[in-house]
């Protein structure tokens, strides 16, 4: 029942997890499977991410460590990995939380530089600007 209920945490919580482009089929590979209980191919694959800084990596392992799943069962090991991705996690958090308000701050001075260009404008030409800028994508220049 516990390995059910790690699987299926796993399975709930990685999404919401920033994971590297590249280690992202890795680790979903290693969560695959963990959840079919091919616990050694599940810690081959997790470890060196783990190691290399993989929070999603790290939990696995955490988990794998606190029922003995491919590893020595060691509630140490368990509250290491997990150690782990909380302290490394809530550095990033706070990272985030700083970008975020700068981009809070630069979203607010943008509305306000719009709000008075558009006072400026005629509302067909407002309308063809946001049609353009609806239409811009990616790459494509607007």
């Amino acid at each position: 029942m516990h390995a059910f209920v790690t699987t299926a945490l796993l399975i709930i919580l990685l999404p919401f997890v920033h994971i590297q482009p590249a280690a992202a089929d890795e680790i979903e590979d290693a969560v695959q499977a963990y959840s079919r209980a091919d616990y050694s191919a599940a810690i081959n694959l997790a470890r060196p991410l783990a190691e290399a800084g993989d929070s999603d990596a790290q939990y696995l392992m955490g988990m794998a460590s606190l029922d003995g799943n491919g590893v020595s069962q060691s509630m140490v090991e368990a509250y290491m990995w997990f150690e782990m991705v909380v302290h490394y996690g809530n550095m990033r958090v706070e990272k985030l939380e700083q970008e975020l308000l700068s981009l809070e701050g630069q979203l607010a001075d943008a509305v306000l530089d719009r709000d008075d260009v558009a006072s400026q404008l005629e509302l067909n030409q407002v309308a063809e600007a946001n049609e353009r800028a609806y239409a811009w994508r990616p790459g494509k220049a607007p």
